[in-house]
């Protein structure tokens, strides 16, 4: 999966593209994502997802000089999984700020503390934010709240890595869970069977 040079589109052909497609774009992106709880979200990443992230963000900033284009292209691309993975971007979402400043504190570490628990195999633990993308601007299509100005961040980035057995236990059926065990946030939720279909896709055969 990769996001190729050739494949960007303009900025007039993708505003084109955005209404034509924008409930299919949505739809996607809804069945990729899983709640955890109240205050945190996974947006579980593939190639589509990011490569709408990718042309909102050249459609937002104008961007069209081909150096800038190249590098939130590689940015972008970076991240998508690589067939033995999932990529996620971990919200943290308070719609009140004053909760907000209060409670974010308390997450510090938060992103070292995801894991996938499959039947029968344990828990994969996440690596967190190997590789960064921008944070989603306020008001921007993610919805995502702006990341906080002390130290602990409201956006991550996690890798779940699977071994060939864990794959192969996830294509032929085994449960699956998403959670978090920090003390200050333990979740878990098992993962909607709509968004492992779409998972699954993210695995070389």
């Amino acid at each position: 999966m990769s996001i190729s040079a050739d494949s960007v589109l303009s900025l007039e052909a993708y505003s084109d593209y955005r209404r034509a497609h924008h409930e299919d774009i949505l739809e996607h992106r809804q069945r990729r994502s899983v709640l955890l709880g109240e205050h945190m979200r996974l947006q579980f990443e593939s190639e589509q997802t990011l490569r709408y992230q990718l042309q909102e963000v050249l459609l937002a900033e104008r961007l069209v000089d081909p150096e800038d284009v190249e590098r939130e292209r590689v940015l972008y691309a970076a991240l998508a999984p690589r067939g033995s993975d999932w990529r996620a971007t971990l919200m943290i979402e308070f719609a009140d700020a004053r909760q907000r400043e209060q409670e974010l504190p308390q997450l510090a570490g938060v992103e070292q503390r995801f894991f996938v628990e499959i039947q029968g195999l344990g828990r994969v633990y996440a690596v967190a934010n190997e590789d960064m993308p921008p944070e989603p601007k306020a008001g921007s299509p993610d919805g995502a709240a702006p990341a906080a100005p002390a130290a602990v961040s409201s956006i991550h980035f996690l890798r779940f890595d699977f071994s060939p057995e864990q794959r192969d236990a996830l294509r032929t059926g085994a449960s699956v869970t998403v959670g978090c065990e920090h003390p200050a946030y333990p979740v878990d939720v098992e993962i909607p069977a709509a968004t492992l279909s779409s998972l699954l896709g993210d695995f070389s055969n």
